[in-house]
This record gives structure tokens, sequence and C-alpha cells, in this order.
């Protein structure tokens, strides 16, 4: 799956959360701890292969 699409996922997560905050159906201490840790979840596991373990040895 190219990294695109893995990523529009976590775009658009990223944005409603400003939009719920910008509307005020969260509140802000809770929007800004989202907003710094859900790229940071993203950068963690975008380029997440399969797990080692999972992996077929020859």
């Amino acid at each position: 799956m190219p990294h695109i699409l893995r990523a529009l996922p976590w775009a658009a997560a990223s944005l409603l959360v400003a939009l719920a905050s910008i509307f005020e159906l969260i509140p802000e201490t809770t929007a800004q701890t989202l907003i710094i840790v859900i790229p940071a979840l993203m950068i963690a596991t975008i380029n997440a292969g399969p797990c080692a373990l999972r992996r077929r040895s020859a």
C-alpha cells in the first residue's frame, strides 16, 4: 500500500481534531494534546513493515 494511502486516515484524524477544537466540541487542552500525539503516532506506525516475528523463514 502506498505511503500516501496510509497517511490519509491520519491526516483526516488531525483535521477532524482541529475542526472539533474550532467548534469547541472538545476541550482546548485535549485538542492540543491530540494535535501533538496524532502525528507522533503516524510517524511511528506509517513506515512499519511486517513484524519480524511473523515472517516465514526459508
